[in-house]
């Protein structure tokens, strides 16, 4: 696979261009429907 933004040769599973740096994919999360502040724990969120 090619990178879209710099054309340089990139794994098929690549997130992120190692050439140029940017996002080439969607990271991909388990717990794809929690906000940022369902991931905070409890003991920080006080």
């Amino acid at each position: 696979m090619y990178c879209k933004y710099c054309g340089n040769k990139i794994n098929d599973d690549a997130v992120i261009c190692l050439s140029c740096g940017r996002q080439v994919a969607l990271l991909k999360h388990e717990e794809s429907n929690k906000t940022a502040a369902d991931t905070i724990p409890e003991e920080i969120k006080g």
